[in-house]
């Protein structure tokens, strides 16, 4: 038997761990037979909701209450909750006011609710160890336990995961058609990215299903054959551009909803799938500025790529359907012939500049980032403006600060656009990034982060000379945005800039307009850093884009390297000279006093390093090769350029060219 006190206390434990708000501090003790009653211990479960069970496991079975299912009913007790249903976790209240009515009211309704609560539900749930679908964490006897700060998401967060669920288990296009035509409606603005982004896995899957299937095809049977693959192919392009365009109006439609990870990601997606919308572009752009806030570095990466390669494409396509009448109305809603989309608004441009200025002084954002972000944003139309300065000291400042965790793309990045920008580069941290650049371009760089190298170094050293000195700096600049991009230049920009062999060697040996102001002396200050540039650029040279046939000899030439007195140094059998005889050369040949139509073997003038002379030699011939290789692929101004190269070297050509 207990005593009146523990039943009390007890009766209030009932009632907290029951959510029930009020006050029952004497909510027994008004009926004598209620405070002799005897209460087994109880154990409280404490997780997202408070639960109740006898410390007996079978009293709830035997207990006469168990009669109140209430299981499906949704009436309401006396103070407005239900009878039946889980028990959500309520602020517990512990106030000690009794007043007599108050004492009265609660200990009618105590008594009456709580073998109801008890009889719930949520008991019965507990009982076969099923605690409201969530884990209890505490088992206590007597007392409450504090509950869990477990988060709790809206369910509109669950349908969502299911959705996403059910798209990604898509295993076909015609899953996905079916998914749209049923579920379209109720897909939010994840879904629908989950959406594009299996959409783009489907599609280049049944394109290489496609590419395999018409492999080699038997004999007499091989135009069949091809347009039967020809065939397939373009119904695959027709369903993905029918997909797209579908997703594409629920976008449009879901506008508002989306952040700039999502809508940075929708346009990549768009962009990657060859399915360019203006309205679209403009709307996800609309939404990434508005939240700009909320964006990361990554996000406006994202977004910058998407963008750019939607306004290639579209100026790709234009050009192709210019003979072609324009589409409108449903012709055109049925179509990929959009109107053209000249590129992101000067708004985006100021949005991504406040971004920077905000973000890279925090010293979180990875130089990777900064470097792609600086690479689209000097490629946005500026109106011929030119960069802000305060940004460009603020990426030299964390180039500075951080220089230890720059990598060698990022850091030929970051020193491109400032040199194209033509802002100032002290000469020590010029020298700093160069051996930053020595130690880790042999394991992680590439022959193109190497070709931007040598051109930003070269252009800040040409600058800064020009300063000191005097003298206008446009061909400089224009030099500086033709060297190690990747893609096709005049003619007329790498003629002005190439020097000949004779210039070159005098500038290593201390030309250029004063003293430590050339770039071919401070490249012969730095064999190591010539070398490894060569080397990575020699590797990385027979890969699928010629015109770094052009591109990187042009780099060679504006920042002064003797490469043809480099290569005869180490190789110094190769025939010299495009009038030079074609059988190898005697021993005469290389004596102190060469011929007019060969150059000297030894090694150069401030060049004393032979890794550099191998370097220049394993270059040059990788160069010859591949140029032999694609001369037939060639444009016959790219075969003009390379013959311009060779002739200012004073190398031989290669065969075919």
């Amino acid at each position: 038997m207990l005593s009146a006190g523990r039943v009390q206390k007890q009766a209030r434990h009932i009632w907290v761990a029951l959510g029930c708000s009020g006050h029952i501090d004497v909510a027994l003790s008004s009926s004598r037979e209620h405070s002799c009653s005897s209460f087994r211990p109880t154990t409280v479960v404490s997780g997202d909701c408070d639960l109740i069970s006898s410390a007996g496991d079978a009293d709830l079975r035997r207990s006469p209450l168990a009669s109140f299912s209430g299981r499906g009913e949704s009436s309401s007790d006396e103070i407005g909750r239900p009878n039946s249903g889980n028990i959500h976790c309520v602020e517990q209240r512990t106030s000690t006011f009794t007043s007599a009515s108050t004492r009265r009211s609660t200990s009618l309704i105590g008594l009456t609710l709580a073998p109801r609560w008890l009889a719930s539900d949520v008991a019965i749930a507990f009982h076969h160890h099923q605690p409201c679908g969530l884990t209890p964490t505490v088992w206590t006897s007597g007392l409450i336990s504090v509950p869990l700060s477990r988060r709790m998401y809206h369910s509109w967060y669950y349908g969502t995961k299911l959705r996403n669920r059910v798209i990604t288990s898509a295993s076909s296009l015609d899953q996905l058609a079916n998914l749209l035509r049923q579920e379209g409606d109720k897909l939010d603005h994840i879904n629908l990215v989950v959406m594009l982004r299996q959409l783009q896995l489907l599609a280049s899957d049944a394109a290489g299903k496609t590419v395999a299937t018409s492999g080699p095809p038997a004999e007499g049977s091989g135009k069949v054959a091809a347009a039967v693959a020809l065939a397939s192919s373009r119904a695959v392009e027709h369903q993905v551009e029918a997909l797209v365009a579908q997703t594409a109006r629920l976008v449009r439609r879901r506008t508002k909803w989306y952040d700039p990870r999502n809508a940075a990601a929708v346009v990549h997606c768009t962009a990657t799938l060859g399915y360019t919308d203006g309205r679209v572009l403009h709307n996800m752009t609309a939404r990434t500025i508005a939240r700009l806030n909320e964006a990361y570095s990554r996000d406006l990466l994202v977004l910058l790529q998407g963008l750019s390669r939607h306004a290639w494409l579209s100026s790709r396509l234009s050009s192709q359907a210019s003979g072609r009448p324009a589409p409108s109305g449903e012709v055109a809603a049925k179509t990929k012939w959009k109107p053209k989309y000249r590129g992101p608004p000067l708004q985006l441009l100021k949005g991504v500049w406040q971004f920077l200025l905000a973000k890279i002084p925090t010293g979180r954002m990875p130089p990777e980032n900064i470097d792609g972000l600086m690479r689209y944003v000097a490629a946005l139309p500026r109106n011929q403006r030119p960069l802000d300065r305060d940004l460009l000291t603020t990426i030299e400042t964390d180039l500075r600060v951080r220089l230890s965790i720059y990598a060698p793309k990022p850091l030929a990045g970051v020193l491109h656009v400032l040199a194209s920008e033509r802002h100032p580069v002290a000469p020590d941290l010029l020298d700093a990034a160069a051996d930053q650049f020595i130690v880790h371009a042999d394991t992680h760089g590439t022959g193109m982060a190497a070709a931007r190298f040598l051109t930003a170094a070269s252009a800040l050293i040409q600058d800064r000379g020009r300063r000191g000195g005097g003298g206008g700096g446009d061909a400089s600049k224009a030099a500086v945005h033709g060297g190690g991009e990747g893609t096709g230049r005049a003619a007329g920009s790498t003629e002005a800039a190439a020097p000949t062999s004779e210039t070159a060697s005098s500038s290593a040996a201390g030309g250029g307009g004063g003293k430590g102001l050339s770039p071919g002396r401070w490249l012969a200050g730095k064999p190591e850093l010539l070398a490894l540039c060569l080397k990575l650029m020699a590797r990385d040279l027979s890969g699928p884009a010629p015109n770094r046939l052009v591109d990187w000899m042009a780099v060679l030439i504006r920042s002064e390297v003797p490469l043809a007195s480099l290569a005869s140094a180490a190789t110094p059998t190769t025939a010299l000279g495009p009038s030079a005889l074609a059988t190898p050369q005697t021993a005469g040949a290389i004596a102190p006093e060469p011929a007019p139509t060969t150059k000297a073997v030894a090694m150069p003038v401030g060049y004393s390093s032979t890794a550099v002379a191998t370097a220049a030699a394993a270059f040059v011939k990788v160069h010859s090769a591949t140029v032999e290789k694609v001369a037939t692929d060639l444009s016959p101004a790219a075969v003009v350029k390379v013959r311009k190269m060779y002739d200012t070297y004073g190398l031989k050509y290669p065969k075919g060219l």
